[in-house]
């Protein structure tokens, strides 16, 4: 029998407790604790856009104090090195949005973040100022708390991609926040379920795969206004689709989850990514905007928001509103025989000026 030295021995004999596990860090409970009570959700993939314009940069030093930041953290991020001016001043630029960034992977999310920072405001403090992290003037968390009250992220996303687009910044930003919240429709939710592939579901989905995807294919038509010349989607094309969404109505009806309920979001996606409206003879400017509307959209020179998809998510249009309506439209009918199908809803905004 092997000898067991007496180290061996007692280690193998111990019956002492196990070490306590130590306390996790203030810093690691605050965000267990901001996690639990926003139920953020850590997947980086399903997290609102960040509200600061794409290219806004910031130094060192701002992204230390506003975002709690250490070297280490920085060290992850590009810098820019901004060789000085005739002063002598210098600095290390970082992209704003990485930076943020940043600050909600460490956090746990955007949502965990915002608790975080609510906390730190809150806590009493002895002479350390408060840094709260802003825009070209404007505290984030004004626009973040525009953010929620956004019905579906989606609808903010894509609000800030516009506002990039235009190079919106500041309280222009905030201002266009609040219109878009005040002006664009009450979206239907997203379906969790998508249409199962019935007969008349596969027709609609064969006819959106031959969706066009430029001014010169066969589904696209000009239509001629004011002088100028507008290309969409063929009466023909647009006919089709409607007499496909009446066929899955009469199949499956407009109440069913995976029913007309869903398979019209498979019609605005599609009218979003593919849809091309191009104006002859007026300003690149103009050309761009028009290009852009196929989803929601933003006109800055005129201060309106809308979204020409929208149409194909919408509930039954009444008479007194058909008259501009593109169901009123198709040379046969199809698409006024497809609205009487559909059920009233309630699209209009959810907020006026004076909510916000």
């Amino acid at each position: 029998m092997a000898d067991i030295s007496p180290n061996r021995r007692r280690k193998s004999s111990s019956s002492s407790p196990a070490k306590p596990k130590p306390t996790p860090s203030p810093r690691r409970q605050q965000k267990a604790k901001a996690e639990v009570e926003t139920g953020a959700v850590v997947d980086p993939s399903v997290w609102r856009k960040s509200a600061i314009p794409k290219d806004e940069k910031i130094t060192t030093k701002t992204a230390m104090e506003n975002y709690r930041l250490k070297t280490e953290g920085l060290k992850e991020l590009v810098s820019e090195h901004y060789p000085g001016t005739a002063s002598g001043w210098s600095a290390n630029l970082y992209n704003h949005r990485e930076v943020e960034r940043k600050a909600w992977e460490m956090h746990g999310g955007p949502d965990a973040w915002d608790v975080y920072l609510e906390n730190l405001r809150q806590k009493p403090r002895r002479g350390n100022l408060f840094h709260e992290p802003e825009t070209n003037g404007v505290a984030l968390a004004t626009l973040y708390a525009l953010a929620k009250k956004f019905s579906q992220t989606w609808i903010w996303d894509k609000c800030i991609e516009e506002l990039d687009r235009h190079g919106a910044e500041g309280y222009l930003r905030e201002h266009y926040l609040k219109l878009a919240l005040t002006t664009l429709p009450t979206y239907p939710r997203r379906p969790s379920v998508v249409a199962a592939e019935t007969p008349s579901v596969a027709a609609l989905r064969e006819i959106l795969s031959r969706a066009p995807d430029s001014t010169d294919h066969p589904n696209m038509e000009e239509f001629p206004d004011l002088g100028e010349t507008f290309h969409d989607w063929s009466s023909s094309y647009v006919t089709e689709i409607y007499n496909a969404l009446s066929v899955v109505i009469k199949e499956l009806g407009v109440d069913s989850p995976g029913g007309w309920h869903s398979v019209r979001w498979e019609v605005y996606d599609t009218v979003s990514k593919s849809r091309i409206s191009t104006l002859r003879g007026c300003s690149s400017i103009y050309q761009q905007y028009e290009r852009s509307m196929g989803s929601i959209f933003f006109k800055p020179s005129d201060d309106i928001w809308g979204d020409s998809a929208q149409i194909w998510i919408a509930g039954k249009a009444e008479p007194g509103t058909l008259d501009h309506n593109i169901r009123s439209q198709c040379p046969t009918g199809a698409g006024l025989a497809y609205n009487e199908r559909l059920p009233v809803l309630n699209d209009r905004p959810q907020y006026t000026l004076r909510d916000l």
